[in-house]
């Protein structure tokens, strides 16, 4: 796993026992609870673990009331303000998180117990790869509120289709939902929104999906993360990924919104299985790429799930993409036709699970039914999901046709961009009920629902020209009035123009950082001075660290770096600057990569 904020025990304890012996007895004194909430996987670990086995766990941690107030941030209206706090606020608490347990970690002793660690943002906790003695250690600390193993989460395979004829040169689907009238009649097809995809990665090379690719051609940094391999170019060793994105903004007649672009971060493996760490590592990402929440997609296609509709572990993380402004598409799950069979997050109820249909606006049988164990109805809404011609990633003109609700999810991203680009101002809420209420209603009976919405189909297929209409026809922002116009001032003698003084030199830019083994990572930036006498390299660890030290400097015209050393399994950050006799420069993007095991 490995990730933000990983930090290696193995190395450090002679340190952690000179910290040790400086704190006071008092401090030292861990209050203790009688116990926090181990789930049955965990437990049954604890149970049958061999001394000095390991495992990796997902921690929860009571609430400091930070929560509250990233709750109350969803209420600021300028999306990219609102973004940055979200951002800001659960980054400030991961780092005190992180902070907390280093501190119990040494007070008990337990630094040889442990193996790495990793303080989330989007979740309120931390994984932990680490023995029996050092679980039993956290159940008893007051901070925790819940433990449970970490589980692997497999894509829903999807089953070969047979290709439908195109209708109007695009594909059948894309003519079912009427994005095609979308893109010729009313001129929007998603230009200026970004389309996330938490998946197997994406093919960026592909004919159909490389132009859109919101990094093409510079550094990758704020459009791909690999939290499985840490390779720092997309590439997509499964064909999942790359299906769901073209099916999203596809060019060539595949895609729903052609004109957006994406970005991606793979946590699932070539045999489609991710652990929830890395899934949750993608939610952190996701909040901010490369370090920015400027870099936010305002939509994410996850065409994954766990069977378990009751499962808990990601309810946080999707409302805190909501708090963002970014939009939870999901996949509804292929258990149908069975009814109480939705999975999560699709059975959460911010978040929005679509189910499938095929070219006739039938069911398909795999759909999985509501209700959801939450309450509402599920699915949402339902798109064309069998049969459905997308690109793959065997080559960069490789096409197949799968059945899945995998296949579904990307049809309502590709809408929610579509409506964006037609009205900026539409809130996550609005979003839905557009789509909800300009869908086309399919009544149904069985799992407990009859009418529209139902728990077979929810409001019904998408149609993505009503919507889009829909969203046209809100009221546009005003027009500023214009202030009164203002004489031209009379110049006055022009001074004599000083000497100037000696200047910084200005800072270098795209600092991008790649793993090349499991103990060096090797970095690159743009030199933008002519006048510079070297470079200062600053490194942390972790992908939220703050605690920047300088590591090497480098001469003048310099623009690459080789960092050696390091731990396996690791994530480092880095920024760069420029100095010379006048001062230092500001510094680069943070660039993070993470070392693989």
């Amino acid at each position: 796993m490995g990730r933000a904020q990983t930090v290696r025990w193995i190395g450090v304890l002679t340190l952690l026992a000179i910290l040790a012996l400086a704190v006071s007895t008092q401090a030292q004194m861990v209050p203790v609870a009688s116990g926090s909430m181990v789930n049955g996987a965990a437990s049954a670990w604890l149970v049958q673990a061999q001394p000095g086995a390991t495992a990796t766990f997902l921690v929860g941690v009571t609430d400091d009331g930070t929560q509250a107030q990233v709750d109350r941030a969803r209420g600021i209206v300028d999306k990219l303000q609102r973004r940055i706090e979200v951002n800001r606020l659960l980054r400030e608490r991961a780092d005190r998180n992180q902070a907390a347990l280093q501190g119990f970690i040494q007070a008990q002793g337990l630094g040889s117990e442990i193996t790495a660690v990793q303080a989330y943002a989007a979740f309120n906790g931390f994984s932990i790869t680490a023995t029996q003695q050092a679980v039993n250690a956290l159940r008893a600390w007051n901070r925790v509120s819940s433990i449970e193993l970490d589980t692997p989460i497999q894509l829903d395979v999807p089953m070969a289709g047979t290709q439908e004829a195109q209708v109007n040169a695009v594909e059948w689907n894309i003519n079912k939902i009427g994005a095609d009238r979308v893109q010729t009649e009313l001129n929007i097809n998603g230009a200026g929104i970004t389309i996330g995809g938490l998946d197997s990665g994406v093919r960026s090379t592909h004919e159909a999906l490389r132009d859109n690719y919101k990094c093409r051609g510079g550094s990758n940094t704020n459009c791909w993360l690999d939290a499985i391999s840490g390779q720092t170019t997309p590439y997509d060793d499964n064909n999942h990924g790359t299906h769901t994105m073209g099916t999203s903004v596809g060019t060539n007649g595949i895609g729903v919104a052609p004109g957006a672009q994406w970005i991606a971060c793979k946590a699932f493996n070539a045999a489609g299985s991710g652990n929830q760490t890395d899934i949750l590592e993608c939610f952190d990402w996701f909040l901010a790429p490369g370090g920015s929440a400027a870099n936010a997609p305002d939509v994410v296609n996850n065409s994954w799930g766990s069977s378990n509709g009751s499962n808990t572990a990601y309810q946080q993380a999707v409302t805190n993409w909501v708090n963002a402004g970014i939009y939870p598409a999901f996949s509804n799950g292929n258990s149908g036709p069975s009814c109480n069979t939705v999975g999560s997050p699709a059975s959460y109820s911010n978040a929005v699970g679509t189910g499938a249909t095929d070219i006739n606006d039938v069911i398909a049988s795999f759909s999985s039914r509501g209700p959801s164990p939450f309450g509402p109805s599920k699915p949402d809404l339902s798109a064309p999901g069998v049969n459905v011609r997308s690109s793959v990633a065997s080559s960069d003109t490789a096409y197949s046709s799968f059945n899945g609700t995998s296949m579904a999810a990307p049809h309502v991203t590709g809408l929610v961009a579509m409506l964006l680009q037609a009205n900026p101002s539409l809130t996550i809420d609005q979003l839905t009920a557009n789509m909800k209420t300009n869908a086309l209603g399919i009544a149904a009976t069985g799992c407990n629902s009859s009418g529209v919405p139902n728990n077979i189909y929810g409001s019904g297929r998408i149609r993505a020209y009503e919507s889009v209409l829909a969203a046209q026809g809100g009221t546009p922002p005003p027009t500023p009035t214009p202030g009164p116009v203002l004489p031209t001032p009379t110049p006055g003698p022009v001074p004599p123009t000083p000497t100037p003084a000696p200047a910084p030199p200005a800072a270098p830019s795209n600092l991008s950082a790649g793993a090349v083994s499991s103990t060096q990572i090797n970095l690159t930036w743009t030199d933008n001075s002519t006048t510079e006498s070297g470079f200062r390299i600053e490194r942390c660890q972790g992908r939220f660290c703050s605690n920047f030290a300088e590591i090497a400097t480098v001469g003048a015209g310099v623009t690459s770096f080789q960092n050696t050393g390091l731990s396996p399994r690791s994530v480092y950050s880095y920024r760069v600057r420029a100095f010379n006799s006048a001062g230092n420069s500001g510094y680069t993007n943070v660039a993070t990569a993470r070392t693989p095991r």
